[in-house]
């Protein structure tokens, strides 16, 4: 849950519009068991895998994988 917390804060750093990200618009949080991620999703209708390697992605309409560009794990 803490490593949640932190991967989040990064996430949330680098977006370009965070607001539409705050805490305060999250409309659900799920397990994706079938590739062991954390789902959030927000209000505006996207949503973020977030993985326990600490990195974090969206799918795109295919559901193919779209992996932010600054994300490091550094």
């Amino acid at each position: 849950q803490n490593k949640l917390a932190i991967v989040y804060a990064q996430h949330m750093y680098q977006l370009g519009e965070p607001d539409y990200y705050d805490v305060s618009n999250i409309s659900n949080v799920s397990w994706d068991s079938d590739v062991h991620d954390i789902v959030i999703y927000f209000k505006n209708g996207n949503s973020y895998h977030y993985t326990m390697d600490g990195s974090w992605y969206r799918l795109d309409k295919n559901g193919k994988k779209i992996i932010l560009e600054n994300n490091d794990n550094d």
